[in-house]
């Protein structure tokens, strides 16, 4: 009988799988009353009943609970965009009735949820709320004048929302905005080269972060103050957030100083301004392929621009830029270039001075293939492949078997001048077994290509003759 199976314990032991070191925290932690070394303000705190802040004064959070039935609220609120995923207070410390048993409770108005105890470190774990309430008092009642003060509050909110911009082509600006704990920074990359991390976040954008909101929800970058040189440039921008989200915009054609002069030419398409709209997206992930790319040619006056030459031209990473064939409009004003295949790499299409960009995230080709499709339980099977165009890339490729409806890596390879090769020997196959295989790849700095992988081969293992 064939079976889809894993080639063996021993074949998964060989190169477990590693979780992704990466994976951002869509999250962040706020300080209140103290961090150890200064004293903090308690954001998005208030108090009822008995409760008093007096961290500025070095007293902390806390209650005064003399007399009968006395007790104190803190509550919690933060705004819409994150959620409270957990709250821990420590640096407890009882003054005024030592015989008095100190208790808590939370969630206040919640059904079911009883006095409790008060530990010298607790903490609130139910995640996804915006609000929520800590009541505290004593077992029984005060009979002196009693106070409990807590040092020091850490607080983990949830933001899973990325933050978003868009530029400001009018006012040659980049505009960004966050409906969580704000963003953090924003790096621009300017013509394939990329800046430094501008930080936009503000004063109070720094770890360890003491506000609900710490960083700026809006903001705008001023792209003339870039230091960018007069003429059109290609602009994508990297945003960050507070909670570790990231999100990209771009590419886009910015235009700078004053308009570039242009050269005479006898084309009657050419003269003056014209308007240049590519459809899609500006960012595109496609396979290794020919690539069409359509759009519109337009008069500075709007009116479609019948027999347009669109001049087109590409580049892979910062390298120079190289004409491919111009495109030419139909009677209105349509365009359409077909791009050959290849690496990733960023387009530029141009006519009458407007200019418009796309840039192309190839999905890497991988191609695997084994020199034996069938093979004894004991012999070895040799995988070999290639990356065309990848260059003098030095990317790592994994190779996966198929086991327990998931690929499972069991062998690390160097890709060199764009090819590998690995062994495999199989050892644990007792019974006549089909086995698939793949290679994948991760998106790497001088890899020329988005992640991919491989088609499947498959290896038929027969078991040793006297076996079944």
């Amino acid at each position: 009988m064939w079976r889809w199976l894993i080639v063996s314990v021993a074949l998964a032991l060989t190169g477990p799988a590693a979780a992704r070191a990466d994976e951002p925290p869509y999250g962040y932690l706020v300080l209140g009353c103290s961090d150890g070394s200064r004293l903090l303000p308690m954001d998005g705190w208030s108090a009822s009943g008995a409760g008093f802040e007096a961290c500025a004064a070095g007293r902390g959070l806390g209650f005064q609970l003399s007399g009968p039935g006395h007790s104190g609220r803190w509550t919690l609120s933060v705004p819409t965009g994150v959620t409270i995923e957990s709250v821990v207070f420590s640096g407890i410390k009882a003054d005024g009735d030592p015989e008095a048993q100190l208790l808590y409770r939370d969630d206040v108005g919640a059904e079911g949820l009883p006095w409790r105890l008060l530990p010298d470190r607790f903490g609130y774990v139910r995640p996804g709320v915006n609000s929520f309430t800590y009541e505290f008092g004593c077992a029984t009642p005060c009979s002196a004048a009693a106070s409990l003060r807590v040092a020091r509050v850490e607080t983990w909110l949830r933001d899973v929302l990325p933050p978003t911009g868009v530029f400001d082509a009018e006012n040659r600006a980049f505009r960004f905005e966050d409906s969580g704990g704000g963003v953090q920074s924003v790096r621009l990359e300017v013509d394939g080269t990329s800046g430094g991390e501008l930080d936009v976040g503000g004063g109070s954008c720094h770890l360890p972060f003491v506000a609900i909101v710490p960083c700026a929800r809006e903001g705008v970058i001023d792209l003339e103050a870039q230091g960018l040189s007069p003429g059109y440039h290609s602009v994508f921008a990297t945003l960050n957030d507070a909670a570790g989200n990231r999100s990209h915009v771009g590419p886009f054609v910015v235009r700078t100083g004053p308009p570039p002069v242009a050269a005479p030419s006898s084309d009657p398409s050419a003269s003056g301004d014209g308007v240049l709209t590519v459809d899609g997206a500006n960012t595109r992930t496609v396979p290794y392929a020919t690539v069409k790319v359509t759009g519109t040619a337009r008069s500075a006056d709007g009116s479609p621009a019948p027999g347009a030459r669109v001049d087109v031209a590409a580049r892979v990473g910062n390298g120079a830029w190289h004409p491919l064939v111009a495109a030419n409009a139909d009677a209105h004003g349509r365009f359409m270039a077909m791009l050959p295949k290849g690496p990733s790499r960023e387009v530029l299409l141009s006519y009458a001075g407007a200019v418009a960009t796309v840039r192309l995230l190839v999905i890497a080709p991988v191609q695997l293939a084994v020199d034996r499709r069938r093979v004894r339980n004991g012999q070895t099977v040799r995988f070999s492949g290639r990356i065309p165009d990848a260059g003098a890339a030095q990317a790592r490729i994994t190779l996966q078997a198929w086991a327990r409806d998931e690929w499972v890596p069991f062998k690390s390879v160097a890709l060199k001048r764009g090819r590998f090769a690995a062994r495999y020997r199989f050892t644990g196959t007792p019974t006549t077994s089909l086995y698939r295989f793949r290679a994948v790849v991760d998106a790497a700095p001088d890899l020329p290509y988005a992640a991919g992988h491989s088609t499947t081969v498959s290896v038929l293992v027969q078991a040793k003759r006297g076996t079944r």
